[in-house]
């Protein structure tokens, strides 16, 4: 059951129980698909590894370049769920991920802002996760759990706002993994200062 909306203002974060919580559930499930591969197809998924092109460079040149698209991902999905124009995001430093991110510097609701949370977990992480364990391609699995892993803070940020009213304007709240409730609603094209973030 969802509670009613916050006062504006009000900063929803992600408590210890529910960082530890997404991130206990990451691990039994990505263990869990290691399981069940290796029983599945014979052999541990980890033997696919050497098929990586590029070897280790390969790998680490196409997590960096993943990171960058799931970024780009969660732009997407939120300009087209809520309707701000292209202007209404900005990519800034953060301690989180691979210390880039990008993030909207308008109120969206919170229905929108989970959708383009979760959105790169499930097409990058769970789809090749699950699409490696079925096929019997152990480095789909690999990079599946490797991907939905560098998603957790997302995840958690989806659950702490779960409770949240779909229609509630929310922002980031700057390095804090949660949102603020804003206090002006979620509408097309409306920009918050810059100044507003760093708070």
């Amino acid at each position: 059951m969802r509670a009613s909306a916050p006062a504006p203002g009000t900063d929803v974060v992600a408590g210890a129980r529910t960082l530890l919580g997404v991130a206990a559930a990451h691990v039994v499930a990505i263990a869990g698909a290691l399981a069940l591969f290796e029983r599945w197809h014979g052999r541990p998924a980890f033997a696919d590894a050497p098929a990586q092109p590029g070897g280790w460079p390969g790998a680490i040149a196409a997590f960096v370049a993943m990171a960058a698209v799931r970024e780009l991902l969660h732009a997407a999905v939120w300009q087209r769920t809520s309707g701000l124009s292209w202007r209404a995001f900005t990519v800034r430093r953060s301690r989180r991920k691979l210390g880039v991110i990008v993030e909207p510097t308008a109120a969206l609701c919170a229905r929108d802002d989970r959708r383009g949370l979760v959105a790169p977990s499930l097409a990058f992480g769970v789809a090749p996760l699950v699409a490696g364990l079925v096929a019997g391609r152990g480095l789909a699995l690999l990079w599946g759990a490797a991907l939905a892993f560098e998603g957790w803070s997302d995840i958690a940020i989806a659950a702490a706002t779960w409770r949240l009213p779909a229609g509630t304007p929310v922002l980031p709240i700057g390095s804090r993994l949660g949102r603020r409730v804003a206090d002006a609603p979620a509408k097309r094209d409306w920009i918050l200062p810059q100044s507003t973030l760093r708070q």
